[in-house]
C-alpha cells in the first residue's frame, strides 16, 4: 500500500519541485495541500496523510493545531533558512517527527519520508544520522 505524502509549503513553486523529487516512487502517493486552502487542518484530517512535508511559515500559519501533545500526524520540516532560533522553537513547540536541513539532497528526502512514514526503529535512526548528520528525527 502507498505512503500518503502531503506537500505543505507556503511557495507553490517549492511544493511543485519537491513533488517532482518524488514523483515516480512507487510507494509514495503525492498531493500538494494548497496554500490558499480553507481549514487547512480540517483538510489534513480527511486526507488522512502517512507523512506531511511543510515549511516554517506554514507550519506556524496554516497548522497552529499541530502542537506536541498532537501526535496525530507525522511531520517533517524542510529548513528553508528560517534561522536556528525557528528551528528550535519548531522542535520544541510543535509537532515534528524531523527535519531536513539546508542542503540536503534528493535522496536523503526520500530516505527521510519513508523513514518517518513507516516509523524508525531506534537502531536505525542512529545509523541514518551516523550515516548524515544533516538528517534529525525526533
Amino acid at each position: 500500500m502507498k505512503k500518503r505524502v502531503i506537500l505543505a509549503f507556503s511557495n507553490t513553486l517549492f511544493s511543485e519541485g519537491i513533488r517532482k523529487m518524488l514523483d515516480g516512487e512507487s510507494d509514495l502517493s503525492i498531493e500538494i495541500l494548497k496554500e490558499d486552502s480553507e481549514y487547512p487542518y480540517e483538510r489534513l484530517e480527511a486526507l488522512k496523510p502517512d507523512v506531511i512535508l511543510t515549511d516554517f511559515v506554514t507550519l506556524y500559519n496554516s497548522f497552529p493545531e499541530l502542537e506536541r501533545n498532537n501526535r496525530k500526524f507525522p511531520c517533517i520540516l524542510i529548513d528553508t533558512n528560517c534561522g536556528w532560533e525557528n528551528l528550535v522553537t519548531a522542535i520544541l513547540k510543535k509537532k515534528i517527527s524531523g527535519i531536513l536541513l539546508n542542503g540536503s539532497g534528493i535522496e536523503l528526502l526520500r530516505k527521510a519520508v519513508r523513514s518517518v512514514a513507516n516509523g524508525l526503529p531506534e537502531e536505525l535512526y542512529a545509523a541514518a544520522v551516523k550515516e548524515n548528520p544533516a538528517y534529525l528525527l525526533f
